[in-house]
């Protein structure tokens, strides 16, 4: 055919020279040559094509077979079946994907699905298919067959998967890294992740956190949580978050603080979601092992978790104070059985407690927590510097009269006592042991002051009583 090709080319050429002679023109070869080459080229392929045709005994191979997306898959997806196919000698004519419903791959009904090449060619290309969506619990199986252009043929091996609506659940672990009783603050660390199944892609996972009542919110903030673009339906991230404790500085060192957070996660149309969200129990992870009180709220549209943490004050922090205070008390109130006799004891002890206390004051504000009016802490100082003034002066009066005079004082100290206790709430259960400390020795004195009497009441009634 090829030698048949040449005889017509030469032919042409030869004629197109005559022509030329004839009216004494250059010849002009272009156009034959040309046509000359395109039918030599269109011959050698067609020529191998009938070659690859008669010779070509292999089938096609079916190469890197892919699904998307990857299980779970939910009754609301579109599957897409990817796979390369290769035909090196007459390469591939068609390419059918065929899928049926059942448990027994080798007697369904198989519908097929023409497979489109999207990429490369017939010789070496990539072929895509769709299944559509299936009822949920249905096991789809799919297989793909192949033809090449001489005729030969391939079917792959019998491939599954399962159509359901995978559980959704949703973990909040809240991590303290500090708190802070200055500032009255706390740093968490809260980790969400769960997997929750939506027909919508890309959705987005809003988390409402607020710290506080409704009433008087503390701190609110808004975290947007993106899905994980390796993970289907999965959503994971730790948020730093900085909250205020919700409390009374005022208390001090007796305060008791608490966290009162509440988290509504929100991811948006959940209307094709079916298996309720679960939350697995708060995770807290601090030194103190602080208890937490938790609720949740299985709404389907918002739901919510309310978690309460109670603190209280270190104890490092409130016995030192308590002792501290106690033994200051006693040695005020021990000023008071001393006798006239050493009044200069009793001023260099009332002069050295008093600077004592002044020292404290101060010393305590560094660690006190931010507070406006006076903290507890503060009223109690105050307290020993009033009462330590007043037995002080009461001394210094009682001092040149007899023991009626001191008697009557010490009913004013024990008054004052009890009545600046109650002017400064110290009546309470942590600082009942200040009063009852600074009330033993004024009652003490009035005792020892009127024991005479005390004694002779006490011979009378005996002898009425034997009499």
């Amino acid at each position: 055919m090829i030698g048949y090709l040449k005889v017509i080319i030469n032919s042409f050429i030869r004629k197109e020279l005559l022509e030329s002679n004839k009216d004494a023109q250059t010849p002009n070869l272009t156009i034959p040559v040309l046509f000359a080459l395109i039918i030599l080229i269109t011959m050698s392929i067609t020529c191998r094509t009938i070659s690859d045709l008669f010779n070509d005994s292999a089938p096609p191979s079916v190469l890197n077979l892919r699904i998307k997306p990857e299980p779970p898959i939910t009754p609301w997806d579109t599957v897409i079946i990817e796979a390369q196919v290769t035909d090196i000698e007459s390469g591939v004519e068609n390419v059918t994907l065929l899928y049926g419903v059942g448990e027994d791959p080798t007697s369904l009904t198989y519908t097929p699905v023409i497979m489109h090449l999207t990429l490369g060619d017939c010789y070496n290309g990539t072929y895509k298919g769709e299944i559509p969506p299936q009822e949920n619990g249905t096991l789809v199986w799919y297989y793909i067959s192949v033809s090449d252009k001489a005729g030969n043929s391939y079917e792959t091996y019998f491939m599954n998967y399962l159509v359901y609506f995978p559980s959704s659940y949703l973990t909040i672990s809240i991590g303290i890294e500090d708190i802070n009783m200055n500032n009255l603050s706390a740093s968490l660390n809260i980790f969400v992740g769960g997997s929750l199944p939506s027909p919508f892609e890309n959705q987005k996972l809003i988390l409402h956190a607020s710290n506080g009542y409704s009433e008087s919110l503390v701190d609110f903030d808004i975290f947007i949580i993106n899905m994980s673009a390796t993970l289907r339906f999965w959503y994971q991230e730790t948020i730093k978050w900085k909250v205020h404790l919700i409390g009374n500085p005022d208390d001090y060192p007796f305060d008791i603080y608490c966290l009162r957070l509440n988290f509504t996660i929100w991811w948006g149309r959940i209307d094709r979601l079916e298996g309720n969200v679960y939350y697995s129990n708060i995770r807290l992870l601090n030194a103190w092992q602080q208890p937490a009180w938790k609720n949740e709220t299985y709404n389907t549209e918002y739901p919510q978790i309310i978690f309460y943490i109670p603190f209280i004050r270190s104890q490092y922090s409130t016995e030192p104070f308590l002792i501290i205070t106690f033994l200051m008390c006693i040695l005020i109130g021990s000023t008071l059985i001393i006798l006239q006799e050493k009044f200069e004891g009793r001023i260099s002890i009332h002069l050295t407690t008093f600077i004592f206390i002044i020292g404290f004051f101060f010393q305590i504000k560094d660690s006190l927590p931010f507070h406006i009016g006076y903290t507890k802490a503060e009223l109690i100082l105050l307290y020993l510097v009033i009462i330590s003034c007043v037995y002080l002066i009461s001394s210094i009066i009682t001092s040149r009269f007899g023991k009626k005079a001191r008697l009557i004082a010490a009913g004013i100290n024990l008054f004052i006592t009890f009545g600046l206790g109650r002017y400064f709430n110290l009546l309470t259960f942590q600082t009942l042991s200040i009063i009852t400390a600074m009330s033993i020795f004024p009652n003490g004195e009035a005792i020892w002051i009127s024991r005479s009497k005390i004694k002779k009441i006490m011979c009378k009634t005996v002898r009425k009583a034997t009499s």
